[in-house]
């Protein structure tokens, strides 16, 4: 019996460091925004609750263009929660475990952070670094711009961190206004009924789900769920639409969705590259109508159509890359009845 437990323990710890090591690994890989990451006191202090409102808001809209910054946070934000009972046991000392291995990722993204980015031959000469254990070797990455100078870009689009924010800014009334009817049909794909088309719905839809959780309007949450499970369904098959259609069973009994987080990384996760980037367009686009209509960033402290532009390329039709490049945040100024337009040309186009 003992040795089955070990066991047990063994393979629950094995679970934790791939975890961890994979965040680790793509902490030290992934690109920094142009402006400064919070530090690890503050977002040690985001994680666990605290900190005024203006300063959470200052890290929730970082959070929504930095991969590295949001990586640390859901690792930190999931390692931090109470281990279930297994087998009778309660895994106290297995979370107090992943509690200190928490720390030290915050750690390590904090030196990582405050180092200078080293030149080409620095990076030519420098030793090949030992290997930590548990942690798998990294990936050797070609050159970025950064170690010529260049300010690194940030993350395309957060959908969940986007929606949050939002539903922290207004009340549901007034999101509900800014977002306007619920959408029938597929704007200009209905007829072709393109993957493209469906992945782009998709992301508005997810977008309205997340911000109606957030809000803590289980209705509408309920209604976004539904129109968007045949949307999934349509991209990926039955397998897609578990998480959803759980969500959904919780959101009609006990409505325990302000437990959870971030359902769009989730559903993120089981498409490909390509939709991925799309869903996110759609959810950018939904985003942005509903910010301009309450007065807040329509960007994010970001540049979210430069970043398309760059992710999606050729795979956007030349109609919806010209609409992106007039959407840039550097052409569009204060024009908000403009920035609708393009908004709503894009969704046309794509």
């Amino acid at each position: 019996m003992k040795t089955m437990h070990s066991n047990q323990m063994n393979n629950i710890t094995a679970e934790n460091d791939t975890i961890i090591g994979r965040a680790l690994s793509r902490s030290l890989c992934i690109m920094t925004p142009n402006e400064q990451c919070p530090t690890a006191e503050r977002m040690a202090a985001f994680v666990d609750g605290g900190g005024a409102n203006e300063e959470r808001d200052n890290i929730l809209r970082h959070l929504a263009v930095c991969d590295r910054c949001r990586e640390v946070y859901i690792l930190t934000h999931d390692l931090s929660k109470p281990e279930p009972v297994r087998h009778g046991r309660r895994g106290w000392y297995v979370a107090g475990g992943a509690l200190a291995s928490a720390a030290l990722v915050v750690l390590v993204v904090k030196l990582t952070i405050q180092q200078p980015a080293p030149s080409g031959q620095q990076l030519a000469q420098a030793p090949a670094a030992p290997q930590v254990a548990l942690v798998p070797p990294a990936v050797p990455i070609p050159p970025t711009k950064s170690i010529h100078g260049t300010q690194p870009q940030p993350a395309t689009f957060a959908v969940g961190i986007a929606a949050r924010q939002l539903a922290q800014s207004a009340s549901a009334d007034t999101l509900a206004s800014a977002i306007g009817s619920p959408k029938s049909g597929f704007y200009g794909f209905a007829g072709s009924g393109s993957r493209q088309g469906t992945a782009f719905r998709a992301g508005e839809e997810l977008f309205e789900l997340e911000l109606w959780l957030a809000a803590g309007d289980r209705e509408r949450a309920g209604l976004a769920g539904e129109r968007l499970v045949p949307l999934l369904r349509s991209l990926e098959g039955d397998a897609a639409t578990a998480p959803l259609n759980d969500l959904l069973r919780q959101l009609e009994t006990d409505g325990t969705h302000g437990k959870l987080e971030d359902i769009a990384s989730q559903l993120e996760t089981l498409l490909t590259t390509t939709d991925k980037n799309i869903v996110r367009l759609g959810g950018w686009v939904a985003s942005a109508k509903v910010a301009s209509g309450v007065g807040k960033d329509p960007y994010f402290a970001g540049n979210p159509p430069q970043r398309f532009l760059e992710e999606l390329g050729k795979n956007l039709s030349p109609a919806a890359r010209i609409v992106l490049k007039k959407l840039d945040k550097k052409k569009m100024g204060n024009d908000t009845t403009k920035l609708q337009r393009l908004l709503d040309e894009l969704a046309n186009d794509i």
